[in-house]
């Protein structure tokens, strides 16, 4: 039995960045696509989403991060991201989490760094940590959580709760 490569995508509006990122994982054997906009990358990546996705938060054609939620509505599926920015702060970052990124990098980017942030999320998405027997279902009444929001679906989950829209 053959293991297939994993897949990352990496979106970067400057050419050269998305070039020596896309090189840099090259050479320790992953699979690696490239793409400068949002609208490449979503035409070639919805039928078929990666294992990772590398994202620059800001494209020439819009927010990276909604990148995140395009492939999301349209493939069905939840890809690992990792987002990238110029200037990492602390609302940047939140913005990211928010919109579903599970990590974060500032340029410039490092090769160690990278590889060890795609080593780690590559591992964990190939081995999802399996939902608890003991989480509790959300105390509904009449049909709503807690009596009074409506569930819409699961955003996330981790080892001290779950997140939902309502």
């Amino acid at each position: 039995m053959t293991s297939r490569l994993p897949r990352i995508a990496v979106v970067d509006g400057d050419a050269a960045s998305r070039e020596r990122l896309a090189d840099m994982l090259r050479t320790r054997g992953w699979n690696v696509q490239a793409f400068g906009t949002i609208a490449a990358a979503t035409y070639a990546l919805v039928p078929e989403p990666p294992d990772l996705m590398i994202v620059t938060v800001h494209l020439p054609d819009g927010l990276g991060l909604n990148l995140l939620d395009i492939v999301r509505r349209r493939s069905g599926e939840k890809v690992t991201t990792i987002a990238v920015s110029d200037a990492m702060e602390e609302q940047e970052v939140l913005r990211c989490s928010a919109a579903g990124a599970i990590d974060f990098i500032a340029k410039p980017i490092k090769e160690q760094e990278i590889v060890a942030r795609c080593r780690v999320r590559l591992a964990s998405a190939a081995d999802p940590e399996p939902s608890s027997p003991e989480t509790p279902d959300v105390p509904t009444r009449e049909g709503l959580a807690f009596g009074r929001y409506r569930i819409i679906r699961e955003l996330g989950r981790g080892g001290f709760g779950i997140v939902y829209r309502a």
